[in-house]
């Protein structure tokens, strides 16, 4: 027989007024919060002159927990962005595609490091602040 997905069931929280409560994505950066986090990537691209360099904010529908799940796995989620980047060419950040391609790699490895752990996964999604590419003449 086919295998169903373990899905969890969506469960609405309904308000004093009656209506169902719809939760709002929460935003937090990598790095987890506080002025010694460190949220910034910089790093060379594998065969070439160029570097690219980013700041990475990151969605869930269960702020606290991400925010908690960011300041304690900070050294292998960060791990995690730079062995992504290092997977990737200079044409493969070029254009939008690539761009939200190594987004939703990421996302995907994120969930999947905290699945591992025994955590629920509960990134959303991740999006750039800031992106550049530069190269070294």
């Amino acid at each position: 027989g086919r295998m169903e997905p373990d899905e969890k069931e969506i469960v609405q929280v309904i308000g004093a007024d009656g209506k169902v409560i719809i939760p709002s994505l929460t935003y937090v950066d990598i790095g987890g919060l506080g002025e010694n986090s460190n949220k910034s990537f910089w790093t060379n691209i594998q065969n070439s002159k160029s570097y690219v360099s980013f700041d990475l904010s990151i969605s869930s529908y269960e702020g606290e927990k991400l925010t908690n799940y960011l300041t304690d796995y900070d050294v292998d989620l960060r791990k995690i962005v730079y062995e992504q980047i290092n997977k990737k060419s200079v044409l493969d950040f070029e254009g939008s595609y690539g761009k939200k391609k190594f987004l939703e790699d990421l996302k995907n490895e994120f969930n999947s490091f905290l699945d591992q752990k025994d955590l629920d996964p509960i990134v959303f999604g991740i999006y750039y602040k800031v992106f550049a590419i530069t190269t070294r003449n």
